[in-house]
């Protein structure tokens, strides 16, 4: 973690540090945050269910007489998974977002890609809510709404990528160097 954390401090990112770790059979997940007080989280998230404060648990499917539990706590553990990894992009976002606002005030002028990271954000912070709406839609036994739900996620999901072409584009804030690097990043 404090190599990530020296690693984007260096770039001049201020972000959490998102790290998943498995065996094959359990997830632990951790979050550790530098700024502005420093925090470590382990195991759980704010607001996760008292069995799952020391990571998911994934059965050994081949000691088992069928393979349905080991397929409903293998689907938790990539939701889990995928909800963690939305959350790390959209806080990279948040610290693009920032680095372009302050970029524009030592400039004297806001930065055109200033709107791009705006929409992008936005467009990320409503999937992750669709997203997350959608699982308890489905936690509820409303499958329908859960997979229009889920759909409506994915298209704001997708739809990020039109404003991120531009930022793409805008020399002020990447160098060129930094186009590949941070495409590969963004493209979670």
């Amino acid at each position: 973690c404090t190599g990530c954390n020296l690693e984007n401090s260096a770039q001049g990112f201020s972000l959490p540090i998102h790290c998943i770790f498995t065996d094959g059979l359990s997830y632990e997940f951790f979050k550790f945050e530098r700024n502005p007080n420093p925090s470590f989280i382990r195991g759980c998230f704010p607001g996760d269910p008292y069995h799952l404060r020391r990571g998911l648990k994934v059965p050994d499917y081949s000691s088992m007489p069928t393979a349905l539990p080991f397929i409903l706590q293998l689907r938790c553990a990539c939701e889990t998974i995928f909800d963690i990894m939305l959350s790390a992009y959209i806080a990279g976002l948040k610290a693009y977002y920032i680095q372009s606002e302050e970029n524009g005030r030592k400039q004297g002028s806001k930065i055109p890609s200033l709107d791009g990271w705006d929409r992008a954000l936005q467009s990320a912070d409503r999937a992750l809510a669709g997203f997350r709406e959608a699982a308890v839609q489905r936690k509820d036994g409303d499958l329908d709404s859960a997979d229009a739900t889920v759909d409506q996620a994915l298209l704001a999901l997708q739809e990020r990528y039109k404003f991120y072409s531009h930022l793409q584009s805008d020399q002020s804030f990447l160098t060129p160097s930094q186009y590949r690097s941070s495409a590969d990043f963004l493209q979670i």
